[in-house]
């Protein structure tokens, strides 16, 4: 694969995407009231897979994987990975994704689409829907505003609502 298609998949694939405060601990064994988490983080590992028409085209995968910090970047609270399959190609090029975070007291998942572009622009925030979870999150649903805030790392506001 191309040095470029790999460039443009890591510029892309900030679903997963992520960090803040966390107060897990105070949370019982399910949500009970709606709970804001801000996160940050950062894709350390990364695979592109040109599946298909050689080159950046339709269903061609996007795999991260990397740490969660909280809002402030200073200590890591979890781990987050997934993948991203381009759905549409061309000026608004969006793929479709799914990432999971690992967090003390369980797991959130969340999916949708998000857009891919190039780099060096990072793109314009987007959101995604929590599918729900697992531990303290288990009937967690809700929403993850993702913002990029560089090359390979990203913040992330996740809204959740029993």
């Amino acid at each position: 694969m191309t040095r470029k298609l790999q460039a443009f998949g890591i510029g892309a694939t900030l679903l997963g995407l992520v960090v803040g405060t966390i107060s897990v601990a105070s949370a019982g064994s399910d949500i009970t009231s709606a709970q804001t988490l801000h996160l940050a983080g950062k894709i350390t590992q990364h695979a592109a897979l040109d599946l298909g028409t050689p080159g950046f085209s339709q269903g061609d995968e996007f795999l991260i994987s990397g740490p969660l910090f909280n809002q402030g970047g200073t200590q890591q609270v979890g781990h987050f990975g997934g993948y991203i399959v381009v759905a549409k190609t061309g000026p608004k090029a969006t793929g479709e994704g799914l990432v999971t975070f690992r967090l003390s007291g369980g797991q959130i998942t969340f999916q949708g689409l998000q857009p891919f572009v190039p780099p060096p622009a990072l793109g314009p925030p987007f959101q995604s829907a929590v599918n729900g979870g697992t531990g303290v999150f288990q009937n967690a649903r809700g929403q993850a505003t993702v913002t990029e805030t560089g090359p390979g790392t990203f913040a992330v506001t996740v809204r959740l609502i029993p």
